[in-house]
């Protein structure tokens, strides 16, 4: 879990260097938008992905919530 957390990080740092490159203008709009849309999906994922590995890692710590009753 470490890791993905690690990952999330560079995700938003990631986020926050096209805005600096947007500001400066190294890139043209429509190549930062693809960028920004592209950044935003993997941040979607990834926090999905740790979404559910950390209710699987709860879930594993209290056996009462795997019973269906």
């Amino acid at each position: 879990m470490r890791f993905l957390y690690i990952v999330y990080g560079s995700v938003c740092e990631s986020k926050d260097q096209t805005m600096v490159s947007g500001d400066l203008r190294y890139e043209g709009k429509e190549r930062l938008q693809e960028l920004r849309q592209e950044i935003g999906d993997v941040e979607r994922m990834l926090k999905a992905m740790i979404k559910l590995l950390e209710k699987q890692t709860l879930e594993s710590w209290i056996p009462w919530t795997l019973s269906p009753n």
